[in-house]
């Protein structure tokens, strides 16, 4: 992965207070890591003051919740919210739709506005902040994933960031929006091994997508990204995280 060619300042010495919160599997996953290096150089090329809380920032502990450990969550949302109020944080960029949720509904916000990428960026190029001025000739279907879609019910904006794209075709899934099949990466499940007797949705959603004539899935969150790229990989479909794709077709 390229380093970055400008530095990242701590929130705290910022004047806006927007934090870009990373998280564990975007920080550590060699997969993921494209995706808050790439968010990162998107916002920086538009203009927007944002900060990192670097070695301070905790897991937002939401997949550790939902694996029964109650106890550990809590004590990593303290942590998460003593930075918060320590730095003055006004806002938060979350990566993924899993930490987006945890943040703005199992956190006590205290007037902090939470926001996933994907929000951010649709109107930094509605508003001619970023230009997407390569084209990505390819025929896209988009995958919702469970948390960003049904959960906080942001269905629009990687839509019409995927319609911006000069050259690219738009798909969609029979299954989409509030309908969407589930990856089955939620819950704590991308961290175990689990024996099945059936067809896992992964492979589901890749066959459909072959039967639709995709080129690439397309996703925005790294949950469905790892979960959609063992099978895609086996029958020769591309997956990508919305993150990557613009990074093809901006100036960054």
């Amino acid at each position: 992965m390229d380093k970055l060619d400008f530095e990242i300042p701590h929130v705290g010495d910022t004047a806006e207070k927007r934090l870009l919160f990373t998280c564990c599997i975007q920080a550590y996953d060699p997969r993921c890591i494209v995706i808050p290096v790439n968010v990162a150089r998107l916002l920086h090329a538009a203009g927007v003051e944002f900060g990192v809380l670097g070695e301070e920032e905790a897991c937002c502990g939401n997949e550790i919740r939902r694996i029964g450990e109650a106890g550990l969550f809590e004590e990593l949302r303290e942590e998460n919210m003593g930075s918060f109020q320590e730095y003055g944080v006004k806002e938060i960029i979350a990566l993924s739709p899993h930490c987006m949720n945890a943040l703005k509904k199992e956190y006590e916000q205290n007037g902090i506005k939470i926001v996933h990428y994907t929000e951010v960026l649709h109107d930094l190029i509605k508003d001619g902040s970023l230009t997407l001025t390569k084209p990505y000739e390819k025929r896209i279907i988009y995958h919702d994933p469970c948390f960003l879609g049904k959960q906080n019910q942001v269905f629009e904006a990687p839509r019409d960031i995927l319609c911006s794209i000069k050259g690219a075709t738009p798909l969609e899934f029979s299954r989409n929006r509030e309908n969407s099949l589930c990856c089955e990466g939620g819950g704590g499940r991308m961290f175990f091994d689990v024996d099945t007797v059936y067809q896992r949705n992964s492979e589901v959603r890749v066959l459909e997508a072959i039967e639709m004539k995709a080129d690439v899935i397309a996703t925005t969150c790294p949950f469905c990204l790892m979960n959609l790229e063992d099978p895609a990989n086996e029958k020769g479909m591309v997956v990508k995280e919305l993150s990557e794709i613009l990074g093809e077709v901006i100036e960054i």
